[in-house]
């Protein structure tokens, strides 16, 4: 995580949530008995990790907060010399890569939407990787992240080392992690 995220409990978000929808503090000088009624935290807990996990796949990402899978990932090298990596199931979107020898982070191209307009410059900078004159090296090194993979052009000679692999990653069950952005729009959107 990034170090200005903020990690709520699934509980301490709930409770938040309760007071941003101006249902907390609760009056409690007064017994009130029901038999029937609605299960309102579990509504709240379904709107509020619904509202979590659509600003994780829509927000920019600079504004979002980012873990480093790197450890989490084991390259292999193709047969044309690229780099695969299978990337974990909670991976949601990349942030950034760099491979030991690589002068910079990696290009990253999202190849995993046919039908998305896609800037003709790094269309022509894909298609460029197959080549391999053309494509990506230690200087200008490429990444094409489609679901599930990510490939490399290319990697140094040898064994592929990654450095860092920043990525959005879907948060294990009952935990919240939240950058100053993400708590700013909590407080707005509600």
């Amino acid at each position: 995580m990034t170090p200005t995220t903020t990690v709520l409990s699934e509980s301490e978000m709930l409770q938040l949530w309760r007071r941003l929808k101006l249902l907390e503090p609760l009056r409690d000088d007064c017994v009130v008995e029901r038999t029937d009624g609605v299960a309102l935290d579990v509504l709240l807990a379904n709107e509020m990790r619904a509202w979590y996990l659509e600003r994780l796949l829509t927000e920019p990402i600079s504004r979002l907060p980012l873990s480093d899978i790197s450890q989490s990932v084991v390259p292999t090298r193709t047969s044309d010399g690229a780099g695969l990596l299978d990337l974990p199931a909670d991976c949601l979107r990349l942030a950034a890569v760099h491979c030991k020898g690589w002068h910079s982070d990696a290009l990253l191209i999202e190849d995993n939407d046919p039908d998305a307009k896609v800037d003709a410059e790094l269309a022509g900078e894909a298609l460029a990787q197959a080549n391999p004159f053309a494509r990506g090296r230690c200087s200008r090194p490429v990444a094409i992240h489609s679901p599930g993979q990510l490939r490399l052009y290319t990697p140094p000679a040898g064994p592929i080392v990654i450095d860092r692999l920043l990525a959005v990653t879907l948060p294990p069950d009952g935990t919240y992690p939240l950058s100053p952005f993400l708590l700013s729009q909590l407080v707005i959107s509600n």
